[in-house]
């Protein structure tokens, strides 16, 4: 017979079920070594609105009770066992909530633990009132946790492809583009800086390729000498040069039946040029050294962080070679660019990380969020990801410590409304100042468009300039930008 009795509301107004959680799983409290008096308050008012609460007087059992699973919130002394029962406690696989007591005075050492991770540090004696609020917010922060896994599970395929990630309108689109030319022969060109992952994504359309179970093979035209280069890629005859003592097979026979990765193709060599272009016309390559034609079945997949267009302007980099790999082209955002992007792939990243070196995943606090969210990550994903390596490492209590991420990230300046982060120039480079203003050309627009709510004529208007003139700035920098609700999506 279902009970009459309305199920009693926790915090904001949400239903608190009447089998003894937030959610439909059977999670619970647990209380460890809590005086008499706590543990008669947590009991009884959690009794009272059906939540199940079970008590262990020993930290060892405690320990062996949370092994077990299901309970989703942990009180305890922040100084049970010198602090080393919590550390156990959130190494966990499935770590509870921790929500930690301490007696006045020793409450300025305890407040370090929430820091690490804790939910909540009251003072004892605790107020009845006081506990009970707590507990039901921790209850509802793993329900909403738990809810966001199974979201993030379920969104897995479409927002992912492979080890990238990312919910970003346009990486979703490029996701999409990429997992549509996969499967066939057609050359791909990636670009974007350095460690936005255009390595990443040359294997995941090689793995999602009718030659997934061919090589895959990653050659990267920056690392070596135009003279080495050429003996690389296309192999040599024995004799064809000073110490060539036997024959050299290529990457391009290696990559026979597969597909080949050119990384940094921006930096070849005039002469390496055209024996790309022969090849991609008709798939033949002569060695270094020998006059003999040879053929490969293989698909290229070209990467570069250099604005390649600017490079045909300026006659260092073959028109109609790059006529003939800029087939598909792939743009790949900086981090910088898809700032939404940020904590989803830190949760990606620290999975990963955890369990390359065998730990829980920890917990991101807000405190560490704050940081890593102003950041404005010049080394991209990559950096990223050496920083949450790092402090992952480093960090206890189940949680990514502030004070573990690097100096850089706590001096960064909070992003506002008209901050754009300056490039980081290397002086033994050269830039294209048409290139490095197309990021702050870019944010000006998309921040118009949104001012403007879509209104493309407004958005003019807002700038200063006539309609055609940001039609062609859009389409050059590739935004499609918000539409304009009143115009039927249209973005007048």
């Amino acid at each position: 017979m279902r009970d009459p009795r309305p199920a009693p509301e926790g915090l904001n107004g949400e239903t608190l079920l009447a089998n003894g959680s937030l959610n439909t799983s059977p999670e619970r409290v647990l209380l460890v070594a809590q005086d008499e008096e706590t543990e008669r308050i947590v009991v009884t008012g959690l009794d009272q609105v059906g939540i199940p609460v079970e008590s262990c007087p020993r930290s060892r059992e405690a320990l062996q009770r949370l092994r077990r699973g299901d309970i989703a919130v942990l009180v305890c002394d922040a100084d049970l066992d010198g602090g080393g029962f919590l550390d156990r406690a959130m190494d966990l696989p499935d770590p509870p909530i921790p929500v930690l007591t301490a007696a006045m005075g020793s409450m300025r050492e305890a407040a370090d633990a929430v820091d690490h991770g804790a939910f909540a540090l009251l003072p004892k004696p605790v107020l009845a009132e006081e506990i009970l609020l707590v507990l039901r917010r921790a209850l509802k922060q793993r329900q909403l946790e738990e809810e966001n896994r199974a979201l993030r599970r379920r969104l897995a395929l479409e927002n992912s492809l492979d080890q990238m990630v990312g919910r970003a309108d346009h990486m979703v689109e490029l996701f999409r583009l990429a997992q549509t030319v996969a499967p066939t022969r057609a050359t791909v060109l990636i670009s974007g800086e350095s460690g936005t992952g255009k390595t990443l994504m040359a294997r995941a359309i090689h793995r999602r390729s009718d030659r997934a179970d061919k090589a895959f093979v990653v050659v990267s035209c920056g690392s070596l000498p135009e003279s080495l280069l050429e003996s690389e890629l296309f192999g040599h005859v024995r004799g064809a040069f000073t110490g060539a003592h036997r024959d050299k097979i290529g990457r391009f026979e290696q990559a026979h039946g597969g597909t080949l990765f050119l990384d940094e193709v921006g930096t070849a060599s005039p002469t390496l040029q055209i024996k790309l272009l022969r090849f991609l016309q008709d798939r033949t390559f002569e060695k270094v050294g020998d006059t003999r034609t040879h053929t490969a079945d293989v698909r290229l997949v070209l990467a570069t962080n250099s604005n390649l267009e600017d490079l045909v302007e300026r006659g260092r980099f073959r028109k109609d070679l790059y006529y003939r790999i800029n087939v598909i082209h792939l743009a790949l955002p900086a981090l910088r660019e898809r700032p939404n992007d940020i904590l989803l792939l830190t949760r990606h990243l620290l999975q990963r990380a955890a369990r390359t070196h065998g730990r829980p995943v920890p917990r991101v606090p807000r405190t560490a969020a704050r940081r890593l969210l102003s950041y404005h990550w010049p080394g991209n994903v990559r950096e990223l990801e050496n920083v949450l390596e790092r402090a992952l490492l480093l960090s206890q209590h189940g949680a990514i410590q502030a004070r573990y991420l690097p100096e850089a990230l706590a001096s960064s300046p909070q992003p506002t409304g008209n901050h754009i982060p300056l490039p980081e120039l290397k002086a033994d480079q050269k830039y294209s100042l048409k290139k490095l203003l197309e990021e702050p050309e870019r944010r000006i627009l998309l921040a118009a468009l949104k001012t403007c709510q879509g209104n493309r004529n407004r958005a003019a208007r807002l700038l200063g300039i006539n309609r055609a003139t940001l039609f062609s700035k859009l389409r050059r920098l590739g935004i499609k930008g918000p539409r304009s609700p009143e115009n039927g999506g249209r973005g007048n």
